[in-house]
């Protein structure tokens, strides 16, 4: 009674609306049409938070829901408990995911990549579909269903675990007990007083090609698939040791290889300055030195792909202006051995006004042609200029 007591005193409601559309929108080519209207996001949610995590005896949760036009109806829930002052565990699934690492993933454009500003979520870049700046070399947590639990056995010292229920991102599924416990995820963090902290991260597999009941886990650039490898991720994040507010990380993410499959190994660094109202952020992502064996035998060696972002954006006061821009590059190793080079120029300015955030850019974009989000096929077609201007409404509270 007295934690269930405890729990509701401490509930905290929250909730968020964001809407974008493209208002109008075409590219360069001779066919091109210059057409208006289409959503780019739309977004409903609310959250219960309840509960601490700060002291031995302490229990929380929360329970998200949200409903998008883009994704599906959602509802997910989970819950902690921290027994002792060395251990926390946590059933459930946060969406939000949990242990990862790198300055260079989402939080980097703010909650607008999906809205109007250019990023990962836009998949609009290289002929796979994706931002080689986008947290490569970083383990990107867990956002599945799953049990977590964390030991503190010495000052600065963190050990993680993660136990996935089953093989898809949400729901669990019936597998053979082997393949459960190959796919367990496993991380160490230790903070190095007055420099930064370091972190190894140990993520199972199944170590095959081929699908695990049905279920593909990895989906990578080129249209390549590598399976269920195990996969390692070692990185370094320092606090401002150089230079006071200057934030940045580096990561370094290797696949192991299995069947004839050797995925690339990733490269990453990312940094974060912010002084006054001035804030710049930059990213990149290098992979390298992977191959596949084809239905010959023959060893064929994947594109080098390469990835910067560059975000520098000044607060001031009534409004805040971006001006977002990022290249990527691809270069093939086999065959004809071309190459390929995806650039976006990306200024935008979002507004407060009584809680609601409004925001309106411009977008031009060198790309891939079939734009527009999920996972297909390599587009070998020459890339083609595009321009949109977008605009979006963030509400929260």
């Amino acid at each position: 009674m007295l934690v269930a007591a405890n729990i509701s005193a401490q509930i905290q409601v929250s909730g968020e609306l964001r809407a974008g559309v493209e208002l109008v929108y075409s590219d360069v080519g001779d066919d091109a049409e210059v057409r208006a209207g289409r959503i780019s996001a739309l977004w409903a949610g609310a959250q219960l938070n309840g509960g601490s995590d700060k002291d031995a005896g302490d229990v929380g949760g929360r329970i998200k829901i949200g409903s998008s036009t883009e994704w599906f109806n959602a509802v997910s829930a989970f819950a902690w408990w921290r027994p002792h002052n060395l251990l926390r565990v946590q059933f459930g699934r946060n969406p939000d995911g949990d242990f990862g690492l790198g300055l260079g993933g989402w939080g980097v454009l703010e909650n607008t990549q999906d809205t109007i500003a250019m990023g990962r979520w836009k998949n609009i870049l290289l002929r796979s579909g994706f931002d080689a700046a986008h947290n490569t070399g970083f383990y990107e947590g867990f956002s599945g269903l799953g049990a977590l639990i964390s030991l503190f056995p010495a000052n600065g010292l963190r050990v993680n675990m993660v136990v996935p229920f089953g093989y898809g991102d949400q729901g669990s599924r019936d597998v053979l007990a082997e393949n459960f416990y190959k796919r367990l995820h496993y991380q160490i963090n230790y903070a190095i007083p007055d420099a930064g902290t370091i972190s190894f991260t140990y993520r199972g597999g199944t170590g095959t090609t081929a699908p695990v009941d049905g279920v593909y886990t990895v989906h990578s650039a080129w249209g390549a698939n590598w399976g269920d490898p195990h996969r390692l991720w070692l990185s370094f994040r320092n606090n401002n040791l150089l230079v006071s507010g200057l934030d940045f990380d580096i990561g370094l993410g290797y696949m192991i290889p299995h069947d004839g499959y050797q995925p690339p190994l990733q490269i990453g660094l990312n940094a974060r300055y912010r002084t006054g109202g001035f804030n710049v952020r930059f990213r990149s992502g290098l992979q390298v030195i992977g191959s596949i064996e084809d239905d010959f035998g023959e060893t064929q060696n994947t594109p080098i792909t390469l990835g910067f972002g560059l975000l520098p954006n000044y607060n001031f006061g009534s409004f805040r202006v971006f001006f977002n821009t990022g290249l990527n590059i691809e270069m093939e190793q086999t065959g004809e051995e071309k190459n390929y080079i995806a650039w976006y120029i990306n200024p935008f300015i979002r507004v407060p006004v009584n809680g609601f955030i409004f925001s309106a850019g411009f977008i031009l974009w060198n790309g891939r042609q079939n734009a527009g989000g999920g996972a297909p096929p390599a587009d070998n077609r020459e890339p083609r200029i595009n321009w949109s201007f977008p605009v979006a409404v963030n509400y929260a509270f």
